[in-house]
């Protein structure tokens, strides 16, 4: 025969042991509470955030843009530096001499300081011939250091380049001593000078740090020319093999300035721009809790029993949640991008 089954009576309870069970009860319970609380809030506001698309998107896509912003200012950096090195300028063959064009412009002028001498008259006359001038390109300014300098002086931009061929001896400025030369090919010593007209402007923005001065370009094709008639004199009157001059010239090889050479960008001044995502989720984050304080959500919060860990503690994590991923976002496109920055320092 069976016998009915009867609940077993409870184990007694120990006045101590309720006593323990009762504080023990005192403290989980809050702590259960306060993190149920927390992640229905974190549930919240993620769901609250995702009604703005935009808004998530824009403080992803963030990084994204400093990163390559970032890029593009270190590409116009590098291309600016290559465009100021060059380390093996290209030689500039010096020839001709370039013909003034104007009106009454003066490609070559003429002065003497003794009057004209015969190793002059050669000289000149190789000039016209080697660059086939057969109008008034080469003028005669004077016959004296004194008159030719006058000339110029009276006539201001009217000519391109003048030599001065020392024909005798004569007086510098503010010189009590005279010049001697005898214009003498005998003696060995032909001398002369070039006055070249050019336009003094200081701008050296543009141009190369090491580049050498206008005025060496300009004076040279006179230079040469001048050269050329005088081993041509000197050839005719010695009976001296046929004589060449030929004359090329090149800049100083232009290395990268010690302040812009390895400039980085990311080092230099990736701080002021990758500080702008972070402080883009703290801006949503801000806007968002302040619309919550207007809305009187969060007093209807406490009202019903929401506390204030919970409550700061959802944010918390919410906005830890979006700066990690921001974080992670920037560190990716860096590493992509190849910044020394990111790639160089351990992560992960």
């Amino acid at each position: 025969m069976l016998g009915r089954f009867t609940k077993p009576p409870p184990l007694p309870v120990t006045e101590d042991k309720a006593k323990r069970l009762s504080l023990l009860s005192r403290l989980l319970l809050p702590a259960v509470e306060t993190l149920d609380q927390t992640w229905l809030l974190v549930w919240k506001t993620a769901l609250v955030l995702s009604r703005h698309p935009l808004a998530i998107w824009a403080q992803i896509l963030a990084p994204v843009l400093v990163c390559f912003f970032v890029f593009g200012v270190q590409c116009m950096v590098d291309s600016l530096i290559s465009k100021f090195v060059d380390l093996d300028p290209l030689a500039e063959s010096i020839d001709r001499i370039p013909l003034c064009k104007g009106v009454d412009c003066v490609t070559l002028g003429l002065g003497y300081t003794a009057g004209e001498a015969i190793w002059t008259t050669h000289v000149v006359e190789h000039i016209r011939k080697e660059h086939s001038w057969t109008g008034n390109e080469i003028r005669k300014l004077g016959n004296s250091y004194e008159e030719t300098l006058a000339y110029l002086s009276a006539h201001p931009n009217n000519t391109q380049a003048a030599v001065i061929f020392c024909t005798g001896p004569f007086l510098l400025p503010n010189t009590t001593s005279p010049l001697l030369c005898s214009g003498n090919v005998s003696t060995g010593l032909l001398l002369y000078s070039l006055v070249i007209n050019f336009t003094s402007a200081n701008l050296p923005i543009l141009l190369k740090p090491d580049e050498r001065s206008p005025i060496s370009r300009q004076i040279l094709p006179y230079k040469i020319a001048v050269d050329r008639g005088i081993f041509d004199y000197l050839r005719t009157t010695h009976d001296l093999p046929p004589l060449s001059l030929n004359v090329s010239m090149s800049d100083y090889p232009h290395m990268a300035s010690r302040m812009a050479a390895n400039f980085d960008t990311v080092t230099l001044q990736g701080p002021m721009y990758f500080y702008l995502p972070p402080m883009i989720v703290f801006i949503m984050l801000m806007t968002e809790m302040v619309r919550e304080k207007e809305q009187h959500l969060r007093a209807a919060l406490n009202i019903v029993g929401i506390r204030q860990v919970a409550y700061w503690a959802s944010w918390l994590i919410v906005g830890l949640g979006m700066d990690l991923v921001v974080s992670c976002v920037t560190v990716g496109i860096g590493r992509s991008l190849g910044f020394d920055f990111f790639t160089k320092a351990p992560f992960g």
